[in-house]
């Protein structure tokens, strides 16, 4: 364990494992705040970082280069999050007290997607890199029942998919699937 102060005047206490390699951090900074950081062989990390009012942070690195962070209030109420995938894409989300989310997410390739969730009903508008809608998907999860509906640029239905809260599958429509997935969907 190594322990000191950075030029910054943050101080810092590491932590290495017989053969040398880092495994933790926790840093303290001028202004309060505290990270603390693990590192796994394979590469990955988890920090934390903690506000003075409780608040705090933790961004995860998996080995593939993939970072998520998300936001806390000092409750631990999840706030928001933002994160990239070592394939390019990038996104953010910000959640709701009443448990709803919006989130953005941009591919590599210039694609976009915004998302809606409330009361068990997910809206995921999917659009081209020049900005023209490339269709939607909304799936509506009740009792443990997941109901999956994708439609096109021009907003025509390409059939449900489902799957019940007992693990049985399907893409048919039928009726005891569809009314009451059409009847959701006039309400939107």
């Amino acid at each position: 364990r190594r322990a000191g102060s950075d030029a910054s005047g943050d101080v810092v206490a590491s932590t290495f494992n017989a053969q040398g390699v880092l495994q933790s951090t926790n840093v303290l900074d001028a202004s309060g705040l505290q990270t603390s950081t693990t590192y796994s062989p394979d590469g990955s990390s988890t920090s934390k970082t903690t506000a003075t009012d409780g608040s705090y942070s933790i961004a995860a690195r998996t080995a593939g280069g993939d970072i998520t962070t998300t936001q806390f209030s000092a409750e631990g109420l999840k706030l928001s999050d933002t994160w990239t995938r070592s394939d390019g894409a990038s996104g953010s989300d910000t959640f709701n007290a009443d448990g709803s989310y919006t989130g953005n997410v941009t591919y590599a390739d210039g694609s976009t997607a915004t998302v809606t969730s409330a009361s068990g009903t997910v809206t995921t508008a999917h659009f081209n890199a020049d900005g023209s809608a490339a269709g939607r998907t909304v799936t509506i999860t009740n009792a443990g029942n997941v109901t999956t509906t994708q439609y096109d640029a021009d907003g025509q239905m390409e059939g449900p998919s489902w799957i019940h809260a007992d693990g049985t599958t399907g893409t048919n429509d039928a009726p005891e699937i569809a009314q009451p997935l059409q009847d959701q969907q006039a309400a939107q």
